[in-house]
């Protein structure tokens, strides 16, 4: 460990795993949003609060909730589905997502995910179907996007109702989802695309949902501006350490403290650590919150987006062709990929984070993603992933010189273990010959 640390300390500059997706003057146009109804007298604000309060929802089934997590509580509870009831998820999602589903009294059972598009094999979903299944959430992995097409009609077939998962793969303004879900979630917490350090969006498309929705919406009490205010200068602090320079003092400084820069930077980024978590979701946003998530997607800049694509499409280039990505797909038509992680399954993760860290990339093992147990207990797609994964730093400030030297470092790396298995199976088939060979004597 000593000389992993004095190997840390002599790098000058690290690529961060994941960077904020906010400028500064978005962060300090948020602060005066979320002060100006913290300071302003309470008659002085109304109006504007009841303005921003108008956001929250519309007639088009479009709601504005604290975070993705909160919405689906509210969706679950307003739902009411019977006690025991089973809900289906893909089998990779966030720990809290199941969490929430068992807490208003469903079981959450897993459904494989095909390897080739990381979305639910739709043979394993109609077999796992019971008659106390009631609802289907498929997530929208990586930044990629899959139709639902085909899912939409088993979940037709059997009355079930679809949830699209878009945390990962928010693409413009305008996009409503998959309009073959009845709901469709996005995400605007700290680590995500064009990230208000908090906030969701749902967009309804079955219109009946609307009502109830509201309803148990409405009745939750409202974060306080203060709060969020908080939140902002903790994420105005952590966004003066995105420039690899100062990542770098950064990790270097971790180690000296005995502190692990790995555990401690997953940490900062998490968005409902501690306890009352369910205290914590059961809110309404704040106005200031509501404000900066609509002053963001009116200054939404497509370029970047287009541009992260272009640097995954670029790394994945040049891999070797045995690498699996499990961000990249293989289709023409979804070269719009948004990359927004960028993982690698490794013949042994933990050797290519410590060399991918010794050169200056924070690459890291560590997600919040956790595989929901099937009906059989089988080894699955989503475990062979936990077991293998490592996630690495992409950035658009990435050079094609930074992106190259990652790649290059991924291949010696995978290219020596490939080597070594295939070594070691030709090393069992002479066997094999050999043992033949005596046997025939």
């Amino acid at each position: 460990m000593l000389d992993f640390g004095l190997r840390i300390c002599s790098l000058d500059t690290m690529w961060p795993r994941k960077t904020l997706d906010i400028g500064f003057y978005d962060l300090f146009r948020g602060l005066s949003y979320a002060l100006f109804f913290v300071f302003t007298p309470r008659t002085a604000s109304a109006v504007v609060e009841r303005k921003s309060e108008t956001l929250h929802a519309d007639a088009n089934g479009r709601f504005v909730c604290l975070s993705v997590r909160s919405g689906f509580d509210t969706l679950l509870r307003s739902l009411n589905f019977p006690v025991g009831s089973e809900v289906l998820f893909s089998e990779l999602t966030i720990a809290d997502m199941e969490r929430i589903a068992s807490a208003n009294g469903l079981k959450a059972v897993g459904i494989e995910l095909d390897p080739e598009s990381w979305s639910i094999n739709a043979s394993t979903l109609e077999e796992s179907i019971t008659p106390q299944t009631r609802a289907i959430v498929v997530a929208q992995l990586f930044g990629r996007r899959n139709s639902l097409e085909e899912i939409a009609g088993i979940a037709r077939q059997y009355n079930l109702l679809l949830i699209e998962d878009c945390a990962q793969s928010f693409r413009s303004p305008l996009d409503q989802g998959d309009s073959c879900a009845d709901v469709s979630m996005f995400s605007f917490g700290p680590i995500k695309t064009l990230t208000s350090l908090g906030g969701a969006i749902f967009h309804m498309h079955n219109r009946q949902l609307v009502e109830p929705f509201a309803e148990q919406h409405g009745k939750m009490p409202r974060q306080s501006n203060l709060t969020f205010a908080k939140r902002l200068l903790k994420y105005l602090l952590l966004k003066c350490f995105n420039h690899p320079l100062v990542f770098g003092t950064l990790y270097r400084a971790l180690i000296l403290f005995g502190c692990d820069p790995d555990l401690t930077i997953s940490g900062l980024a998490r968005g409902f650590a501690g306890h009352n978590f369910f205290e914590r979701i059961r809110m309404r946003p704040c106005a200031s919150l509501v404000r900066l998530i609509e002053s963001r997607l009116c200054g939404f800049d497509a370029k970047k987006l287009r541009k992260k694509s272009s640097k995954g499409r670029e790394l994945t280039s040049l891999l070797l062709s045995g690498i699996e990505t499990p961000a990249h797909s293989k289709a023409a038509k979804n070269n719009t990929d948004g990359y927004w992680v960028y993982p690698v399954l490794s013949h042994h993760p933990e050797s290519l984070k410590a060399e991918l860290v010794q050169h200056g990339f924070d690459a890291t093992q560590r997600s919040s993603f956790v595989v929901i147990a099937n009906r059989h207990g089988a080894h699955t797609v989503g475990i062979d992933f936990l077991t293998r994964v490592v996630f690495l730093p992409l950035d658009n400030q990435m050079s094609s010189r930074d992106i190259q030297s990652l790649a290059r470092i991924v291949n010696s790396h995978e290219h020596r273990f490939i080597d070594e298995s295939t070594q070691c199976d030709n090393s069992v088939e002479a066997a094999m010959e050999t043992n033949d060979e005596i046997a025939s004597m």
